[in-house]
């Protein structure tokens, strides 16, 4: 019984807030959720541009590496000695016959058994050099999904062909 007096005292004491505290409280609030949600924004936005980057040196060393194992096999090939083209045709030492060649911004491996291969998505630009015995690929490659040509990652491989 005596503990509800007390509370009922310290209720009916209360003067509770002015209109102006509760405004200003409200105030400061906002600031500071809107504060933390920025920050947490451009941490999230920091990330996915360094996740696109990621990716896009991955597709570039998947490529890299897929090629440089075909044209270690290449017995001839359809590029003019000087001449880049955008598309190569390389016929294995196997008789297989593997077509490199961008499709919708995309790289793409085609083998003669019908299956296709994406090696690297969002390029810019593919070219393939014959210079003597040695074919060189040079790849670009967006790194932001967007048409921007100042994020992008590049790659030239140089492989000596039998």
């Amino acid at each position: 019984m005596l503990g509800n007096n007390l509370l009922r005292k310290f209720i009916a004491d209360s003067a509770g807030f002015t209109l102006m505290e509760v405004v200003v409280a409200m105030g400061l609030l906002s600031l500071a959720v809107s504060m933390v949600g920025a920050g947490i924004f451009q941490t999230i936005r920091a990330e996915a541009f360094w996740q696109d980057g990621v990716v896009a040196t991955r597709d570039l060393r998947h490529a890299g590496s897929w090629f440089a194992g075909d044209a270690l096999s290449t017995k001839t090939t359809n590029l003019v000695d000087a001449t880049p083209m955008a598309t190569v045709t390389l016929t294995t030492v196997a008789g297989n016959v593997i077509t490199y060649d961008e499709v919708a911004n995309e790289l793409v491996r085609h083998h003669d058994n019908g299956s296709n291969l994406v090696m690297a998505a969002n390029v810019e630009s593919v070219s393939f050099l014959l210079t003597g015995d040695v074919l060189e690929m040079t790849l670009v490659v967006n790194t932001d999904g967007t048409n921007n040509d100042t994020n992008t990652e590049s790659m030239s491989l140089d492989t000596k062909l039998r």
